[in-house]
């Protein structure tokens, strides 16, 4: 049977349905897009916290790697982890050497930096907003005990 003989009721359910199914599509992607994009920025501001972790423990190993040599001071550390962090954009850290001061007879040294990621952030802090990330490196000096 020719389309064209169809009776015109057949013709305008159809056309409803159609109509129909589009409302259905349009709520469908919204929630669909909805767990997508909670997806994508969680994913975002994983990857900053990682980032983030890994440049607090470079920026703990490198000021240590500084202080172990005879002569160094606390606050030759202190300036090479806020050197370092400045390079990726981190602020607000908060750096302890002990023991302060290094003496000759110190054998070892420790450095440890402790960085707030709600101020280190690329977008809203939804999963990491508390969190505070910290790194502590202890070596052994390049001085002969006395």
């Amino acid at each position: 049977m020719p389309i064209a003989s169809l009776p015109r009721k057949i013709e305008s359910n159809t056309q409803t349905r159609i109509d129909n199914r589009r409302g259905a599509a349009a709520v469908e992607f919204s929630l669909v897009a909805t767990v997508l994009f909670l997806f994508v920025f969680a994913s975002i501001e994983f990857a900053r916290v990682s980032i983030l972790r890994h440049v607090v423990d470079h920026a703990s190993y490198e000021a240590c790697r500084i202080v172990i040599v005879p002569g160094a001071t606390t606050a030759e550390a202190q300036a090479r982890v806020n050197t370092l962090l400045s390079k990726y954009g981190v602020s607000g850290a908060t750096i302890s050497v002990s023991p302060d001061p290094i003496l000759e007879t110190t054998g070892a040294v420790t450095v440890q930096v402790s960085v707030p990621a709600a101020s280190n952030r690329w977008g809203t802090a939804i999963f990491s907003g508390g969190v505070n990330l910290a790194s502590s490196t202890t070596l052994l000096t390049e001085r002969g005990p006395l």
